[in-house]
């Protein structure tokens, strides 16, 4: 199942029109359309686990499974960017697997450790 197809299965599940969701997320509902037509898929990771609270977590699940992280790291655009984004899933890596994945944030570097299983 696709990111769109999983938001409009899981919010026509809970009842929820697309101009609700949008204005619980405070985004247009332009924007719910696109992502339901997989036009487009969020960039924020607040965006998805927000998503989560209202829908449910199959939303954020089908989200990571077709590779939206990858997408949000690509999309986030210029080298700074991107930095801050490989930083910010490596912590969030780290808060999920702390025996298995170090982050080292040192001024201009980024240090990221990942013990083998």
């Amino acid at each position: 199942m696709k990111f769109g197809e999983a938001l409009r299965k899981y919010r026509k599940k809970r009842k929820l029109t697309q101009a609700q969701v949008a204005n619980l997320l405070k985004v247009s509902p332009s924007v719910i359309s696109k992502w339901e037509a997989n036009e487009r898929t969020p960039r924020h990771q607040l965006i998805v686990e927000r998503l989560q609270e209202i829908l449910g977590r199959e939303v954020k699940e089908v989200y990571e499974l077709r590779g939206g992280m990858v997408r949000l790291q690509e999309g986030v655009g210029g080298h700074g960017n991107l930095l801050n984004a490989l930083h910010w899933t490596a912590e969030e890596l780290a808060d999920k697997d702390p025996d298995h994945v170090k982050v080292e944030h040192t001024g201009k570097e980024i240090l990221i450790r990942l013990k083998v299983r």
